[in-house]
């Protein structure tokens, strides 16, 4: 359960819009963010603001990093690169992947619940019908 929080930003006004310092809990804090058991703990955390841009928080150490790691072998899903996202009557649309894949595949068929025949994609295609797209991850070949 989450305690209550109090945040206060000292000598915050209009021009002084920059973070000089910070404080969680009575504590210097050299980072920009904050841990999940951080914010649940709850407490005080102070801000003593600046007219002018500081050095605070920019350090490397001092900035949150998002990454997935390797274990979890996330296959990128395939986008549409160019042609219309929305259309009328037809389009032709290439597909690509952010990221590498092995192969991005597929087929095309008229029924929502059949069994889509898949081939390695090589062309663009011209969705007249439903078409199912997968691509697969050269790392976990899932």
């Amino acid at each position: 359960t989450m305690k209550s929080s109090r945040v206060d930003a000292r000598g915050a006004t209009d021009r002084a819009i920059y973070i000089a310092s910070a404080s969680l809990n009575g504590q210097s804090l050299e980072r920009s963010y904050l841990y999940h058991d951080e914010i649940m703990a709850g407490g005080e955390l102070v801000f003593v603001m600046s007219h002018e841009p500081t050095e605070w928080a920019t350090a490397d150490s001092a900035v949150p990093v998002t990454s997935i790691p390797d274990e979890y072998h996330i296959t990128p899903a395939p986008f549409i690169a160019s042609g219309d996202v929305n259309f009328q009557d037809s389009t032709v649309v290439t597909l690509d992947v952010a990221g590498v894949v092995a192969d991005i595949q597929a087929g095309a068929d008229a029924q929502v619940d059949a069994d889509v025949q898949v081939g390695e994609y090589a062309n663009p295609i011209k969705p007249e019908i439903l078409y199912r797209i997968q691509s697969r991850s050269p790392s976990s070949n899932r």
